[in-house]
């Protein structure tokens, strides 16, 4: 096998699930800082942190999806995700994870479908997937980034920085 068969990705942890990220998608994985939060928006909004000198969103892909999220606890993470189609708006944003991320080399030889599920339309899912002995969501980013901009909410001037 070629090594361009072969994706590095990360399993993200979440509260009832995972998700699967592309390496080449996530700029870093932080420890977990409390956001800044303003009284206004959606509540998968969790508020807006520092990441090297500049304000990003940071949200819950559980409470995106409409599903219960849990509290950050001392093994929560912040996966720090570059935007696909960056714009002044949005160049990065948070992604709040239930632990630290496990990388994974995807290939065809060890990823299929699960076509028993069936993703929620109104939902940022494309698909799930199995990989041996696991499974994850694939999230529609493209999704995800468009629901950051088009909230209502203005990041708050003095978010929590991440170290």
């Amino acid at each position: 096998m070629q090594s361009n068969d072969e994706i590095y990705s990360l399993l993200v942890p979440l509260h009832g699930d995972r998700v699967i990220l592309p390496r080449a998608s996530v700029a870093e994985v932080v420890r977990y800082a409390e956001p800044e939060q303003s009284a206004v928006g959606p509540d998968w909004l969790l508020g807006t942190v520092v990441w090297h000198g500049k304000p990003i969103p940071l949200l819950s892909f559980e409470k995106l999806c409409g599903e219960e999220g849990s509290e950050p606890g001392s093994r929560s993470r912040i996966i720090v995700v570059y935007a696909l189609n960056p714009t002044s708006d949005l160049v990065m944003y948070g992604l709040l994870a239930e632990g630290f991320p496990q990388i994974v080399r995807v290939n065809r030889e060890v990823l299929l479908q699960d076509l028993a599920y069936q993703p929620d339309p109104a939902k940022p899912i494309l698909c799930r997937i199995r990989m041996i002995n696991e499974t994850a969501l694939i999230p529609d980013l493209q999704r995800v980034e468009l629901a950051l901009l088009s909230q209502d909410e203005t990041p708050d001037p003095k978010p929590t920085a991440l170290q």
